[in-house]
């Protein structure tokens, strides 16, 4: 047996033993405590019972949250934003509006696809609002329907006043017919024009005016209302005009005022009926006698007869158009 008072070497065999571990000794049992608990399974380890003896979950925490995993109070949680969508709306509502804009059209009309397709893929972006991508599409298609009637409605002007002629009418005070495209006061009218405007429908031009485009200038001489014997006689393979109808003869005189040349076969004559039927010169076609024809160069005149085959108890008003493209002017011969 060691000296309790001697320090312990680390040996084992210098360990100092328990009084009671004797040789020959029997252990001594250590006393058994048992904890004054309520009646079921103790709870598992950092746990808590409940009322009855159940575990009900882990004890409660208490202090400060983590940093960064929970928001300040008041704070929000942020919302997802559609960008593309947001651009493309921006870019199809400018477009929209700068495409019926005269001066800034063509701009619209490049913004207007952009912002369909920015549009089209904001629609298609996965976890993303919808909103603003679909307003895009939609106003770009309306955009577009817009842009197309402002074109068709800009194109259509432009046509009008490019190729629409107006007609100058030069009223003959001396009533001379003799086609020398020479009279007196003169009056600026435009075919189709409301009011008092000379060489309309409504009030026409007499025989006699001088008629004047950017190119002719034509004076309507004589009108022959019966002239169906002058035309048969023509020719011989002439057919008879139809029942209930006679030929007549239109004299004109014609004066190429233009920048190269042009052709006097390319005026067009027609008798308008009181009833408002147009007869044409080549819907009854016949030899005329003495046609107005030829090419003329700047300052020449060509005068002839132009036929038509009018109904033999209708009036009406000879129709003169003196361009391709417009330059209409009505002349009362009756």
């Amino acid at each position: 047996m060691s000296d309790p008072n001697t320090p312990w070497s680390g040996r084992a065999d210098d360990a100092p033993s328990h009084p009671d571990h004797r040789p020959g000794a029997e252990p001594t049992t250590q006393p058994q405590y048992e904890f004054a608990t309520a009646s079921g399974p103790h709870p598992p380890y950092g746990g808590h019972a409940g009322p009855h003896g159940q575990y009900s979950g882990p004890p409660p925490q208490y202090g400060y949250p983590a940093y960064g995993n929970a928001p300040f109070p008041g704070d929000e949680p942020a919302k997802k934003r559609n960008t593309l969508g947001i651009i493309a709306l921006v870019v199809a509502i400018l477009g929209a509006i700068m495409s019926v804009v005269p001066g800034a059209a063509i701009i619209g009309w490049i913004l207007l696809p952009f912002g369909f397709i920015m549009g089209l893929v904001g629609l298609f972006a996965s976890g993303k609002p919808k909103g603003s991508a679909i307003a895009a599409v939609i106003v770009s298609i309306l955009g577009t329907i817009m842009a197309m009637v402002f074109f068709v409605t800009v194109i259509g002007d432009a046509f009008d006043s490019a190729f629409d002629d107006p007609v100058a009418v030069s009223r003959s005070d001396s009533g001379d017919t003799g086609g020398s495209g020479d009279s007196g006061g003169e009056v600026a009218a435009v075919a189709g024009d409301s009011g008092d405007d000379v060489g309309t429908r409504d009030n026409p031009a007499a025989i006699g005016d001088v008629l004047g485009t950017g190119d002719w200038k034509v004076v309507v001489n004589s009108f022959t209302r019966n002239a169906t014997d002058q035309v048969m006689a023509a020719n011989m393979f002439n057919d008879l005009p139809p029942a209930g109808s006679q030929y007549a003869l239109v004299n004109l005189t014609a004066t190429y005022v233009g920048d190269e040349s042009g052709y006097a076969d390319f005026l067009s004559v027609s008798f308008v009926t009181d009833g408002g039927n147009v007869i044409r010169s080549f819907d009854n076609i016949a030899v005329t006698p003495e046609p107005l024809e030829g090419e003329l160069y700047p300052g020449a005149s060509a005068t002839g007869n132009v036929s038509l085959a009018i109904p033999e108890v209708e009036s009406g008003l000879l129709r003169l158009e003196l361009s391709m493209f417009g330059g209409e002017v009505f002349v009362a011969v009756e």
